[in-house]
């Protein structure tokens, strides 16, 4: 007969043992899928809402600039009862794959300065630049999309500014880029980043007819516009594609670009992707005459 200190001394048995590590191995697993899992959503969920930062302020950024093409101030009347403007030059123009040089001027892009090949489209604008309509510089005289001081063009101040997607300084990060015609002469005048890791820029243009001037009839990309066509022009869809800034996937990630269609980044790039649209109305440019 065993003494009741013998029982109480008996020991755990080997299976009894082995259910116990095995419990402890099945909680720790748990655990730490749950530790990995958090990890991993709290890197997309930084990631996006980087994209989604760099998104919203590179559209508005454009939004500010596109909704004031072909603004000025009125200065008289015409003949036709309407208001005369100061300026009364071109207003906006694109190009479906790139400015051949984005340093030439708005009438020279208009006459022919578009790439041939390139994957992103360009943009260029003008209008009548104060200090009610865009910043000034320090001594009061009114800045392009750089900040740089505009030059007088008639009596008035004319900004022209210029967007499209560029490589950095690096010459990998890409990034929205403005080149303004402020600071001097505007064959040099240099171009500067706006906002980081925006891989994707197209624009298409809503046209409208000359007997609805204020209705957009149709939207086009730049190369399916006839000259005539840019003076009716009164509304811009823009779409940004914005990648992350690091690799946050687990392997390459297909999205889908602004056209709608799949798109499979190169192979072991592991970064996020995503397209942003908006739609920007010319308000300067609604009824405008053909």
């Amino acid at each position: 007969m065993k003494s009741r200190l013998q029982l109480r001394q008996r020991g755990l048995s080997l299976v009894e043992v082995m259910v116990s590590l095995v419990i402890g191995l099945v909680v720790i697993g748990v655990v730490l899928s749950t530790y990995l899992g958090a990890g991993v959503g709290g890197r997309h969920s930084s990631a996006m809402a980087q994209i989604t930062e760099d998104a919203t302020v590179a559209l508005n950024i454009m939004r500010a600039q596109i909704e004031m093409a072909g603004f000025s101030q009125p200065n008289a009347v015409d003949t036709d009862g309407r208001w005369a403007k100061a300026y009364a030059g071109s207003a906006i123009f694109g190009c479906d794959k790139g400015f051949k040089d984005a340093k030439k001027s708005l009438q020279e892009l208009i006459a022919g300065g578009c790439n041939a090949e390139g994957s992103n489209d360009a943009i260029a604008i003008a209008y009548q630049a104060d200090a009610s309509t865009v910043v000034v510089t320090s001594d009061g005289t009114p800045a392009d999309c750089l900040g740089q001081n505009l030059p007088l063009d008639g009596g008035i101040y004319v900004a022209y500014n210029r967007f499209y997607v560029d490589t950095g300084a690096d010459g990998v990060t890409p990034a929205l880029y403005c080149r303004g015609n402020g600071g001097g002469d505007p064959s040099t005048t240099s171009h500067q980043p706006l906002v980081e890791n925006i891989v994707g820029l197209q624009l298409n243009y809503g046209v409208a007819n000359v007997a609805t001037p204020t209705q957009v009839a149709r939207y086009r990309n730049a190369a399916d516009l006839a000259p005539d066509d840019w003076n009716r022009v009164i509304a811009v869809r823009v779409c940004v594609v914005v990648q992350s800034a690091d690799n946050v996937m687990d392997e390459a990630t297909a999205y889908y670009g602004c056209d709608g269609t799949k798109v499979d980044p190169a192979d072991g790039d592991r970064k996020m992707y995503r397209a942003f649209h908006s739609t920007i109305v010319l308000h300067n440019r609604l009824g405008a005459p053909a």
